[in-house]
């Protein structure tokens, strides 16, 4: 974009919940998206995932309450926290497939 400041968006993934401590037997994967962006102001941080929600001029308010509501369905968990000094983290977990499938009818 013409007249937009430099920006970058860091993607981290973390694997956790390990039953026996094997990596194929991971519980669950946490990734992370920074931005370096302005960040979130703390006072709107339990709002941002509100349908309709936006502080875009031009935005509508639905992608994050779509994320979630795809997260929620799946067993996971999205959340937004600020990122030091500036700029905003999105985190969200997930169960591992393995897990569903073991505890299903599926099988």
């Amino acid at each position: 974009m013409v007249g937009a400041p430099e920006a970058f968006i860091e993607i981290n993934c973390a694997c956790g919940g390990a039953k026996h401590g094997g990596p194929s037997e991971m519980a669950s994967s946490q990734p992370a998206v920074r931005d370096s962006g302005p960040g979130i102001d703390p006072d709107h941080l339990d709002r941002v995932f509100d349908a309709f929600y936006t502080t875009k001029s031009g935005g509508v308010g639905m992608g994050l309450s779509i994320c979630r509501s795809i997260i929620d369905v799946h067993g996971g968990r999205l959340w937004a926290a600020a990122n030091e000094p500036h700029s905003s983290v999105f985190q969200f977990t997930l169960p591992r497939l393995e897990n569903e499938l073991m505890n299903s009818d599926c099988r």
